[in-house]
């Protein structure tokens, strides 16, 4: 039999009970934990390098690693052996799709997980943005304006990034391009002249969109992690410290009882909806558009009048 767990974090803290010293000699089972971890997108692959990092804090306490905890963990009675097994990997992944800007969101009452997971990955990425990888691991800086149309109650995760701050008037107008015409009005303008046609000096009708209505807001420093390219940097950091790769499309968790696993991560994503027959596992989000505007260097979220 084996135990079903879910998440970096949780994979990290049970194996570690499961493989350190102190379990009685006389039951104490031989040979590595075999770890399998079901799912080999952004959350597949993080708790498989995880899991296998814990070989090297037991090999070497002093070595720096992606190691989280406030305490030092008990020495490993058992090495950790971890297979990721996906139905697809790279492209094939949600992940690959996704836009990649840190920023909480649907929280869902997750209030304090948020506050500590979306506080660490939030350093691991910025360490990595100014770090060499940067470019490898596909991670970047990048500023963020969240606009609203009246004051909103601040958010409870201002005091994770860097240079949270409210925006002033002057920020406010400027986005949001307060006194300027709208579209409409421009082609109206436009249209009425009957000068048009034939003046080299008149203006075609305007492209611009209409001003934002925007009155409040907050800038603060973001990041952003593309899947394109962290996948395959998580992919070859997991195979470095010794993981293994299997493409496989599983029906049920029970096909790997059997006693050739250990302990089950599952970290199928949207793929636990047929796996585990959970009906409650939908998408909520998904449209991307990519355009090549390498003259915008901010992120605006907006939320539209209520």
């Amino acid at each position: 039999a084996h135990s079903s767990i879910a998440g970096p974090a949780a994979a990290s803290r049970l194996v570690h009970t499961s493989a350190q010293a102190g379990d009685s000699a006389a039951s104490a089972p031989t040979g590595p934990l075999r770890v399998c971890v079901v799912g080999g997108g952004v959350v597949g692959l993080t708790c498989a390098l995880r899991l296998l990092q814990l070989n090297q804090d037991a090999a070497d306490p002093t070595a720096p690693t992606a190691t989280t905890a406030t305490t030092t963990p008990a020495p490993l009675a058992r090495p950790i052996e971890v297979t990721v097994l996906a139905a697809g990997f790279g492209a094939d992944t949600t992940t690959a799709g996704a836009a990649g800007l840190w920023g909480p969101y649907k929280l869902s009452g997750t209030e304090a997980l948020i506050c500590r997971w979306g506080s660490a990955t939030y350093d691991h990425l910025m360490d990595l943005a100014h770090s060499g990888l940067a470019a490898e691991a596909g991670v970047s800086l990048c500023a963020v304006n969240s606009l609203y149309p009246q004051p909103e109650e601040l958010p409870f995760w201002r005091h994770i990034p860097y240079n949270f701050q409210l925006l002033d008037d002057r920020m406010l107008n400027s986005v949001g391009r307060v006194g300027a015409p709208s579209s409409s009005a421009s082609t109206s303008s436009s249209a009425s002249s009957s000068s048009f046609a034939t003046s080299p000096s008149s203006s075609p009708p305007s492209s611009d969109p209409p001003p934002l209505r925007c009155r409040w807001g907050y800038h603060w420093n973001s990041v952003v992690c593309e899947g394109t390219h962290y996948l395959p940097f998580l992919t070859a950091a997991v195979e470095t410290a010794g993981g293994r790769l299997q493409r496989r499309r599983l029906a049920a968790l029970s096909e790997l009882d059997g006693g050739s696993v250990d302990l089950v991560v599952n970290a199928a994503g949207l793929g636990a909806r047929e796996l585990l027959g959970d009906g409650e596992v939908y998408p909520i989000r998904g449209q991307i558009l990519r355009v090549r505007a390498p003259w915008v260097t901010q992120a605006s979220r907006m939320r539209a009048r209520r």
